[in-house]
């Protein structure tokens, strides 16, 4: 099932309702934290590669080559003296950046790792809610509404939009206000509005999609859905009301029993909707099932019947699940013995079954390490953020120290290899690695006097 539409859902809540807070969200292994202040997303942490600010300034040309590894140098180099800095500033310290064009590279790191999450059908995200979450995280706000917009037009086809309005296509839709129904909020285009306002009346929704530019439609209207702009009035569109005319002279004022009024049609309407769908909270599962009701969506009913009969079926035939430290364990102990391909492995099933920040360094390290000379230069890239990411949060981390020295040596930096190596074996004297590496850098020191 879908779960992206829920993510969209929830997220316009939120910011509906001014919440503050962040948001986590996980998809394909990738994790993203949203920061929300009285419903504006002002920053956002984690994210691809693609979304970092370092490969923002590089791919437009701010930064060369050289310049970007002189920044991500002093970082390193902070960061083994305990300094907490962040990429924008030392650029801007060592004037190869303006502050405007930091802030605006920022801003746009904001919001493409808030379209990232838009992507995956599988998410799984939790919102905690409290000013506490946000007090010490940069500012730097983003508009929610138009980047859901792009996101629909990016990541949703017609493949992925059919199944989720299929089921309406025989449902009435009406705004719930005609007067504010979002323009602004998405930055709709002018063809986007006049689609809106056609729901200003009950509309079917087959009828509205029924355009040339049908998948942009389906978009909009998904959207306004999600929203929840509009109000589904039932399967039927709703009888006007006959034009009152004044009873000729004599006659009674009441209605005519043979004209039911608008709220008898309403009450008709609510009595059939809840007989509809008490039939389909009575309906078996087995073979001899009848059709849902017309009107009723019955696709999330059989989507919830054979989830559950996969999920019977996974438990019939599965094995014992290992658990992620488990697996963290055994690759520690791969990599301790030369096995890098199998240690790359099971950090994966580590990082999979827990996305911790601890298991993706170690994964990023095995996979610089077995990275073909194509990729080397790129996984030395992600092992460089993702190391200085795992520093920002715990200063203490002595892998990412290893990691930090090893690095080093790699660059004939021995001053910066042998502090960060001392540093790694005084928090982790069990780091064998990290001991035989400092005597090399010992080592070449002496032979450099």
């Amino acid at each position: 099932m879908d779960q992206g539409p829920h993510f969209v859902r929830d997220l316009l809540g939120l910011e509906a309702r001014a919440a503050t807070g962040q948001l986590e969200a996980s998809g394909d292994g990738v994790h993203t934290v949203l920061y929300l202040v009285e419903g504006k997303l002002v920053y956002a942490e984690g994210g691809t590669l693609h979304d970092m600010l370092s490969h923002a300034l590089k791919r437009d040309g701010t930064l060369t080559q050289k310049q970007y590894v002189d920044v991500l140098q002093r970082m390193t180099d902070a960061l083994v003296e305990h300094e907490e800095v962040r990429f924008g500033e030392v650029a801007i310290q060592l004037g190869y950046a303006s502050p405007q064009r930091v802030t605006e590279g920022l801003t746009h790191q904001v919001r493409s790792r808030l379209l990232g999450c838009l992507q995956y059908e599988c998410i799984e995200y939790q919102f905690d809610e409290g000013a506490s979450y946000t007090e010490r995280v940069p500012r730097f706000p983003v508009e929610i509404g138009p980047v859901i917009f792009a996101g629909l037009h990016t990541f949703y086809n017609e493949a992925r939009l059919r199944p989720l309005l299929v089921p309406s296509l025989a449902r009435y839709w009406r705004l719930r206000n005609p007067a504010e129904f979002g323009s602004a909020r998405f930055a709709l285009t002018r063809d986007d509005v006049q689609l809106v306002r056609r729901l200003k009346d009950p509309t079917r929704v087959a009828d509205l999609l029924d355009t040339p530019l049908k998948e942009t439609s389906m978009r909009v209207a998904l959207l306004v859905s999600l929203a929840d702009l509009v109000e589904d009035v039932g399967a039927s569109a709703p009888a006007p009301e006959p034009p009152q005319r004044p009873p000729p002279e004599g006659e009674p004022t009441s209605s005519s029993p043979q004209t039911p009024s608008s709220k008898a049609i309403a009450a008709e309407l609510a009595a059939r909707r809840t007989r509809a769908l008490k039939g389909l909270a009575g309906a078996s599962g087995g073979a001899g099932r009848p059709p849902a009701p017309a009107g009723v969506d019955a696709l999330d009913a059989i989507a919830a019947r054979q989830g559950r009969q996969a999920t019977a079926a996974r438990k019939a035939n599965a094995e014992p699940p290992v658990d992620p430290e488990t697996y963290f364990q055994r690759g520690r102990a791969d990599l301790e013995q030369g096995r890098l391909a199998a240690a790359r492995q099971h950090f994966e099933h580590a990082y999979v079954g827990n996305p911790s920040s601890e298991y993706r360094l170690y994964l990023t390290w095995a996979q610089y390490l077995t990275a073909n000379s194509v990729s080397v230069a790129q996984q030395r890239e992600a092992l460089e953020v993702c190391m200085m990411e795992c520093l920002r949060a715990d200063r203490r981390m002595a892998f990412a120290h290893y990691i930090a020295g090893r690095l080093a040596l790699v660059d004939e930096q021995f001053a910066a290899a042998e502090k960060a190596l001392k540093y790694a074996v005084a928090l982790d004297p069990n780091l064998t690695d990290a001991a035989r590496s400092l005597r090399l850098a010992q080592q070449r020191l002496a032979g450099k006097k």
